[in-house]
């Protein structure tokens, strides 16, 4: 954890520093790490929290990132939603969000020894969405509402190709954005609920 947030605090820098080299700044860092461990006692803090700049050599360590945040998390969150009708809706939505991460990375995953998979991932599956969800809870309230709102969608879907197609754009209509989908609104907009909630306990795993 401390690994992906101190390479994605560099990164931030980076954007705003030219000439900012990223990996000059992690070994620069795990020298002065290295030289600060003197306690042979200390190995096992020194392993855990050491950079490891292989990390951040995958395109998509952002992705990687969020998973393992989510692996940090999702303890304290299936005790909470489980039990507590507040703020399961907005857990529901956030779990849910987070099928897209193990979709990411199940194919790599599904090869043996593939460095392109995330070597937490394997203790990531117990944790799925699918598995997870059905235990909040708010899931039978989640489910029945998101059926309904498919089936709106539907009737919608319905009444538009039945409608004869209009010349033109009507003045004054707005396009949806494509690039908005709902699971990224609902993401975003869970962002700060959930991070009020769990932060702390995250940080004091690290």
């Amino acid at each position: 954890l401390l690994n992906y947030w101190m390479y994605n605090r560099l990164n931030e820098i980076s954007h705003t520093h030219s000439g900012f080299n990223i990996t000059d700044a992690l070994n620069k860092i795990e020298s002065i790490w290295r030289d600060r461990v003197h306690d042979k006692n200390s190995v096992d803090y020194y392993q855990k929290c050491k950079p490891d700049i292989v990390l951040f050599k995958y395109t998509d360590w952002k992705l990687r990132k969020e998973l393992f945040d989510y692996y940090v998390d999702i303890s304290d969150i299936i005790s909470t939603a489980k039990y507590f009708t507040t703020g399961c809706r907005d857990y529901y939505k956030y779990v849910k969000y987070k099928k897209s991460l193990f979709d990411h990375f199940e194919t790599p995953c599904s090869i043996s020894y593939n460095y392109d998979c995330p070597n937490f991932f394997d203790a990531c599956k117990k944790y799925h969405p699918d598995k997870v969800l059905t235990d909040f809870i708010c899931y039978q309230d989640m489910k029945k509402e998101e059926e309904a709102q498919a089936e709106v969608h539907e009737e919608e879907q319905e009444e538009v190709h039945e409608k004869p197609h209009a010349i033109g754009p009507l003045i004054g209509a707005e396009n949806p954005n494509p690039s908005t989908p709902t699971a990224k609104q609902a993401g975003n907009a869970l962002l700060g609920v959930v991070v009020t909630t769990i932060t702390s306990g995250a940080l004091y795993k690290v």
